[in-house]
């Protein structure tokens, strides 16, 4: 991990993050947005921010594109286990986005936003040094 004075506030952010991922995934319901594709826009976009605070998060080449195929991964098993179901469809175009979504959520986490949690971190201390 990067340097954190509350490492474990951020990796729990994270985890939060993979756990609403897997809960919107496999619920009965699917909540989509009221859009054309609505429902590609919205795997793209949470593979893309899950993806981007991992590699926020994780500091090693390793790391990060350990988290990135990961998510991959993880996209795809989850279009499968929903294909298993009685209640949802499997949607091979969705693991598309989700891969998408985890490509270019880690370019992001490899510009100036990938420091964005370490400011976020510094920030807290200092806030929490004026209490």
């Amino acid at each position: 991990m990067r340097a954190f004075a509350y490492p474990w506030l951020w990796l729990f952010g994270w985890l939060v993050g993979l756990a609403l991922l897997l809960w919107f995934s496999l619920a009965p319901l699917p909540l989509l947005l009221p859009v054309a594709q609505g429902d590609k826009l919205e795997h793209l976009f949470s593979y893309a921010l899950l993806a981007w605070y991992g590699g926020a998060l994780f500091a090693t080449r390793g790391a990060r594109i350990a988290t990135m195929l990961g998510l991959i991964a993880l996209g795809v098993v989850l279009e499968w286990v929903q294909g298993q179901t009685s209640y949802r469809l499997a949607d091979p175009y969705d693991a598309i986005a989700n891969a998408i979504g985890a490509l270019f959520g880690m370019a992001l986490a490899c510009t100036a936003l990938g420091t964005l949690l370490q400011q976020l971190d510094g920030w807290l201390v200092k806030w929490r040094q004026r209490r």
